[in-house]
């Protein structure tokens, strides 16, 4: 029977079943999994002129997905500082939205210099 509910029960089967393959269709860019976090760090800008809060939200061997109020304005090139083990690296913003930015990473992790924060 092809009744009005009938119908809103094949339309949500059918939204499913096309989210499952648009997500099929994804190509993975990332050069390495990621890992999911919830950490605080720093974005430190050259000459450490200035430093903003962020939290580390997604990790793997070759960036991050960090989200920050302060996007837009920020350089392309800057520092991330774990902060709880006081490690920094060196990153280029791959990409950015509002509140968030992807970055890989352009140096391994060294000590974290003294800062004031």
């Amino acid at each position: 029977m092809d009744g009005p509910g009938n119908h809103t029960q094949q339309s949500a089967s059918w939204m499913r079943a096309a989210g499952r393959a648009a997500e099929a269709d994804q190509v993975e860019r990332r050069a390495s999994p990621r890992s999911r976090m919830l950490k605080k760090g720093k974005l430190i800008l050259p000459n450490n002129i200035s430093v903003y809060d962020c939290v580390i939200r997604d990790l793997s061997q070759t960036g991050a997905r960090i989200t920050c109020e302060e996007t837009g304005n920020l350089p392309n090139e800057l520092q991330l500082m774990f902060f709880a083990i006081r490690e920094v690296r060196y990153v280029r913003v791959v990409w950015r939205r509002p509140g968030e930015l992807g970055v890989e990473f352009l140096t391994p992790a060294r000590p974290a210099p003294h800062l004031h924060l």
